[in-house]
């Protein structure tokens, strides 16, 4: 599990598996962290497919941009990706990504430009969908995400974390 970078050589960093207490509960975490230094060639992020951890019974959690670094001089919006082969992928060519097996399914936050962004993935919500806030999380066995900026990015030092995922343990409750 790892990011790619969409430009003309493509970088992969990879998701990294742990396990947090929170609550006295233990959940997992999967975090994705930029290991070099971004600059502005970079016209896309795209994190590789992540064979799904979420559970389909219950709430996993979703940050973006978790420490606020300064990502675009402008909007920088985030996508949510699916795929329903294990041939899935997704390419990019100027800011326009297309998937095999697999595409777009929703803008999940409309603006993470210089802020952290927080949404609720969840296979039982069947309310309305506001950006930003709370998402029906259909039932794929892959899925992905983008970073998407309205001009190109910032030089952006390693060691940043871009997202982190969080599944809860099957005995939480929310």
């Amino acid at each position: 599990m790892s990011f790619l970078f969409a430009t003309d050589t493509a970088d992969t960093l990879s998701w990294v598996h742990s396990s947090v207490e929170i609550n006295n509960k233990y959940w997992d975490m999967y975090t994705a962290t930029l290991a070099d230094t971004l600059d502005t060639a970079t016209t896309m992020i795209l994190t590789e497919k992540l064979t799904y951890p979420l559970a389909m019974d219950r709430q996993s959690l979703l940050y973006i941009n978790p420490n606020s670094a300064t990502l675009d001089g402008a909007t920088t919006s985030v996508q949510m990706y699916g795929g329903y082969s294990d041939s899935f992928s997704l390419a990019v060519s100027t800011q326009a990504v297309t998937g095999t097996y697999g595409g777009l399914i929703k803008t999940i936050e409309a603006d993470v430009q210089a802020t952290a962004g927080f949404v609720v993935l969840d296979p039982n919500f069947l309310g309305t969908e506001v950006t930003d806030q709370r998402y029906f999380l259909p039932s794929l066995p892959y899925i992905a995400f983008g970073i998407t900026p309205a001009t190109t990015f910032q030089a952006i030092s390693g060691d940043t974390i871009i997202f982190i995922l969080l599944v809860p343990p099957p005995s939480n409750k929310y």
